[in-house]
């Protein structure tokens, strides 16, 4: 028999005993993707696994099916191919190669976190200094928790009243669970992006003006945001600095896609 037919035969049988790859990959930096109808937060909470980040997604709605493959990809180039422009979403990184986590807004009600599965005993266990929710004897903290589990199109004009009276109470605990409700249900009147963006640039809890300004990204239009996050991340002495230059790329980023 020719030598040709037989190697080829056998990397035929080779083929058919060994399907093709299939998943997603993070190694020294880069993505490499091999998906046919996989769920695009299963390939997320894979990824985030490998390259060390969370997924927190607002909302209840299914996210959609991947069919896709790509190699050597760097971690931004790849979830802005994953994730596109038609998924609401916000990134954090820790630093300039460290992504920490993925908002992800979709309609509906609710929150989870996935991804980082090693280190989900010590996000059960807070540390002492992390503020508690004490929900469940404060009648005004179980209204915002109740209006954080509301799908959007259930909100109310005086839900939103209530949101924007929490923001402007100095309560830490009300104004965090304010934050988590609007990034669920949105901003409506009276509440508006005016307020939020006060919010976030006169915020001492530099975890609180994270959260604002995850939901600005969310929400918010392009332009005051911009000028919102020059300001933050012109200012040496704000806490969330990098946070906002690493908005500002992502703005870019949307503006630009193919940039």
């Amino acid at each position: 028999m020719n030598m040709r037919v037989i190697v080829g035969l056998v990397f035929g049988w080779i083929g058919l005993a060994c399907p093709a790859w299939a998943g997603v990959s993070y190694v020294h930096g880069k993505v490499s993707l091999q998906a046919d109808g996989e769920p695009l937060m299963q390939l997320l909470d894979e990824l985030g696994r490998q390259a060390g980040f969370k997924v927190v997604v607002y909302g209840k709605a299914e996210l959609p099916m991947i069919r896709d493959r790509f190699e050597g990809y760097p971690l931004r180039k790849a979830l802005q191919r994953l994730l596109g422009r038609s998924i609401n979403h916000s990134w954090v990184w820790s630093s300039p190669d460290q992504l920490e986590s993925i908002v992800i807004l979709t309609p509906g009600k609710g929150s989870r976190v996935l991804g980082q599965a090693d280190r989900a005993a010590q996000d059960v266990a807070p540390s002492p200094a992390a503020p508690q929710l004490a929900v469940g004897n404060d009648p005004v903290l179980d209204e915002l928790e109740r209006l954080a589990s509301l799908d959007a199109d259930q909100a109310k004009p005086k839900d939103f009243a209530r949101l924007l009276d929490a923001l402007q109470s100095g309560n830490r605990t009300r104004q965090e669970l304010a934050l988590e409700a609007i990034a669920n249900i949105g901003v409506e009147p009276p509440l508006n992006m005016s307020v939020l963006r006060s919010f976030a640039q006169q915020a001492a809890d530099p975890d609180l003006q994270a959260q604002a300004l995850d939901v600005l990204m969310l929400y918010d239009d392009p332009g005051p945001l911009r000028s919102l996050l020059q300001a933050i991340a012109s200012d040496p002495n704000q806490a969330n600095a990098g946070l906002a230059r690493e908005y500002l790329d992502q703005l870019d980023a949307e503006m630009n896609p193919d940039g």
